[in-house]
């Protein structure tokens, strides 16, 4: 990679021409230690782009939430990159979230100009706003929930909540309809928040179970948990 490490890429291809007609955009993103891209939604021509950035260098934008590394081993990265714009002019909107721990985003959809996303977040001061839970849970990491409005620069954090128990977790997969996030993943924590509407409120064990959440972005505190349930088995 130009930038040194590993980068991650952005790529869009035609897939009704051939050879080289079809790459109508490609490029690196990244500084000079280790970063990928993880997660990728669009919106038109703007592709909206998550992962892990251990450069302290990443490419931000002016009009970023956050513009400052966090700390090692990793933040997550949010960026919008209009494929239709050329070299610099695409990166219309890049910035950190993180904290001093382990932070990756590994999924994210759009809704608007909003990018909202879930992973997993290593570290207490993981920014929180309007959150369902406001504290770090324990067991090395956290998932977490949270939308950005990438036209708002440092204001744009207008939801971001931890979601686990004691043990390991990590958002893996969002959706979102109207206000409602959806978000999938993997749970070690015999004390992950379920409801009592789930389909199963009991840790399963093995290991690892399943989590499925639904939780609404406008409503902070105990009452955004609308739905939460393990699913999984011995």
């Amino acid at each position: 990679s130009p930038n040194g490490g590993q980068d991650a890429f952005v790529a869009r291809l035609d897939t009704t021409k051939r050879r080289n007609a079809g790459l109508e955009y490609s490029t690196y993103l990244g500084g000079f230690l280790d970063d990928a891209g993880l997660g990728i939604a669009f919106r038109g021509s703007d592709a909206y782009v998550t992962g892990i950035a251990v450069s302290p260098n990443f490419p931000t934008t002016a009009n970023a939430y956050d513009q400052s590394f966090n700390g090692f081993p990793a933040d997550v990265w949010v960026s919008r990159i209009d494929t239709e714009k050329a070299a610099a002019a695409s990166l219309e909107y890049s910035s950190y979230i993180g904290s001093g721990g382990l932070d990756i985003g590994l999924d994210v959809v759009v809704k608007g100009q909003d990018a909202i996303l879930t992973g997993l977040a290593g570290a207490e001061n993981f920014p929180t706003a309007n959150a369902y839970d406001s504290t770090f849970n324990g067991g090395g990491i956290d998932g977490f929930v949270a939308r950005l409005d990438t036209g708002a620069g440092a204001a744009g954090l207008e939801y971001s909540s931890f979601l686990g128990g004691g043990g390991p977790d990590s958002g893996r997969g969002i959706v979102v309809r109207g206000n409602d996030a959806f978000i999938a993943g993997p749970t070690g924590s015999p004390n992950f928040p379920t409801t009592a509407t789930a389909f199963d409120t009991s840790f399963n064990g093995g290991g690892l179970d399943v989590f499925v959440t639904r939780l609404d972005l406008n409503t902070a505190g105990d009452a955004g948990l609308e739905y939460s349930s393990y699913l999984g088995g011995a």
